[in-house]
């Protein structure tokens, strides 16, 4: 048997080409005639095939390296887009609601929802928003809660739009209760 000297492949005597990797085979009596094969009385030994570039382990495979790179790039692009706050949220949170005009919005309702995340986008009629979602308490239970502005971007304004809670709208009733936790809260420190 012979292997390859390319990718250590077994390859069948008298094979042209290595199977795996397509490398051309050299022969024994070519490698005797290139000074590099054994003399007349001496007797070839097996030789072991040199390590597959696939046999390094997953450190030396090519899927590792390519997922390792593809994980560097996610998390580049991560860091860059928390240092990138889109315009509006950034409007919103450093902005004030009128009944509570000390507070930002960002400051009160990062520190009353839990997992805070904040979104923005625009809808099918053009209208820019800004979405708050995440955790809260609600009767001794743990709901999610979606909160959503309207952006004014000619005027660099916005108002309260829309309140659910586990996917259901809620009213302004609601809404205004809510608030009135969510500002009490900042004002105590809990």
């Amino acid at each position: 048997m012979m292997f390859c000297h390319k990718c250590g492949t077994q390859v069948v005597d008298g094979a042209s080409f290595c199977p795996k990797c397509g490398e051309k085979m050299v022969s024994q009596e070519a490698d005797v005639k290139q000074g590099q094969g054994v003399g007349a009385n001496e007797t070839r030994e097996e030789i072991a095939p040199p390590p597959s570039r696939r046999s390094g382990g997953i450190l030396g495979s090519r899927l590792f390296r390519r997922l390792a790179i593809v994980v560097v790039v996610m998390i580049i692009a991560a860091i860059f887009n928390s240092f990138k706050e889109d315009k509006y949220i950034k409007m919103v949170k450093e902005g004030s609601l009128t009944a509570y005009p000390q507070t930002t919005v960002g400051e009160a309702f990062d520190n009353f929802i839990g997992d805070a995340s904040w979104e923005s986008g625009e809808s099918e009629a053009g209208e820019r928003f800004v979405n708050v979602k995440g955790k809260i308490m609600y009767m001794d239970k743990k709901v999610d809660i979606l909160i959503q502005f309207m952006v004014d971007e000619k005027n660099e304004t916005f108002e309260y739009h829309a309140c659910e809670m586990n996917d259901i709208p809620q009213d302004n009733l609601f809404f205004y209760g809510l608030l009135e936790k969510i500002y009490s809260e900042v004002k105590t420190g809990n």
